[in-house]
């Protein structure tokens, strides 16, 4: 066992950003950097940081077929983000920190820009993100790291274009002559990853003696390399994610009047054999579903019949429309905090389900009553005012009250337990 090491505690490794790059908000991603010391240890500095890293390499296609062979390779690597935090600072004279032996807990908030685009494994590179924490020591010490990778994933958020146009429903068609007219149907353009897409192919004969000799529907993914500008298309690669088809026989099926068949594509775990929709300054992924009809006209000939459409893969959120709203007790941004001096604010939460409440007795000024030496030690939550639980339907801040004083920052939770923030809107 080493004499001194540290590792990261993320209280959750995936970032959820919502709505589109341009207008989505930040998040606060916090955990704790945990070190255990054998001996009485003095530490220089810890640090914490957040990157985040694009890798890519690949080789042009040749313009020519003489030119194969001699195209060299295309890097275009770039750092996403850089974001750090001190949690032991050293002093202006070298002067360091002193940790007893045994196991230390220090927490961590990095606050996140909400234009990253989100974890890829591409044909051609990457994008990944990473948290890592360095302990230096003093003397002939070796100092430590820890780091633990974390998963950036993008939904569209509530009004934003991107999500109108997601959750339109996917409708397309095409026609052969006046014979027949084949619509490829799904209530959404949102596909979630890990999980069966069900699409509807409608068929609609204009005469009779029509014969449907196979349905095929296939999703594909295009991932395509820009460069600075964004505009001009360097590289891009293609490869089928899902594939169904249903054959009905040398004779096929007749297809006298309108009729429905519900096909069903298997959609792979996401970052293994499919991507999640990516739009960088860059890199893009994008996704395709095609469905081809093969018809049979009475006089024998058979006609291929094409219908391509766009479909946005998202992470499951997304694709079902829902946001895991935050709960009082499981915020990830509070921090307990004890005081031997208190004082006890009658029971006025009663109607919320709460009972009295123990504050520090430095905030007596705002009319709560001693409650003598022997009280018990206090419990409360210190809160930074910035990481408040904001109502998402609302956008208010009320949902909890917050006293400041210069000894402490307490809320006292209106909610009654497990509640969700956005249950109390109506009465607040």
């Amino acid at each position: 066992m080493k004499p001194t090491s540290i590792s990261i505690v993320l209280d959750t490794d995936t970032v959820s950003l919502f709505g589109e790059r341009t207008q989505a908000a930040g998040h606060i991603l916090t955990g704790k950097v945990v070190a255990r010391f054998r001996t009485t240890t003095k530490v220089r500095s810890l640090d914490v940081s957040f990157t985040g890293e694009q890798a890519i390499s690949f080789t042009p296609r040749p313009a020519s077929a003489s030119a194969r062979g001699r195209q060299s390779p295309v890097t275009a690597n770039r750092r996403l983000a850089d974001i750090s935090q001190q949690l032991v600072i050293p002093g202006a004279d070298k002067s360091t920190a002193t940790f007893s032996a045994g196991m230390h807990e220090l927490r961590f908030e990095l606050v996140l820009p909400g234009d990253l685009p989100p974890t890829a494994n591409l044909l051609f590179g990457s994008i990944s993100y990473t948290v890592r924490a360095k302990l230096t020591l003093t003397g002939l010490r070796s100092n430590c790291s820890a780091q633990t990778p974390v998963v950036v994933v993008r939904n569209p958020g509530e009004g934003s274009e991107w999500a109108d146009a997601s959750a339109d429903a996917l409708s397309t068609s095409a026609e052969w002559e006046d014979k027949v007219k084949v619509t490829l149907a799904r209530d959404s353009h949102i596909v979630a990853d890990s999980a069966l897409a069900q699409f509807t192919c409608i068929v609609e004969p204009g005469i009779k003696g029509l014969r449907l000799m196979a349905l095929d529907l296939v999703l594909k993914e295009v991932q395509t390399v820009f460069r600075d500008a964004g505009h001009v298309p360097v590289h891009r690669e293609t490869q089928v994610i899902a594939r169904k088809r249903i054959a009905f026989g040398r004779q096929g099926s007749a297809a006298d009047s309108r009729e429905e068949h519900r096909v069903a594509l298997n959609m792979p775990a996401a970052y293994e054999d499919v991507q999640f929709e990516l739009q960088s300054d860059s890199v893009t992924v994008r996704h395709q579903v095609v469905l081809t009809a093969l018809v049979k006209a009475p006089e024998g000939a058979i006609v291929e019949m094409t219908i391509p459409a766009y479909v946005s893969v998202l992470p499951n959120a997304g694709a079902n429309g829902t946001i895991d709203l935050p709960l009082y007790e499981s915020s990830g941004s509070d921090r307990l905090i004890q005081t031997s001096q208190s004082v006890i604010l009658p029971g006025a939460l009663s109607d919320y389900g709460a009972q009295s409440v123990i504050l520090p007795g430095a905030l007596s000024d705002y009319g709560a009553q001693s409650a003598g030496a022997d009280s018990a030690v206090a419990v409360a939550r210190d809160l930074p005012p910035y990481s408040l639980p904001v109502c998402p339907s609302c956008g208010k801040e009320d949902v909890s009250v917050l006293q400041c004083h210069t000894a402490a920052a307490v809320r006292i939770s209106r909610m009654p337990p497990n509640a969700e923030i956005e249950d109390l809107c109506a009465e607040l």
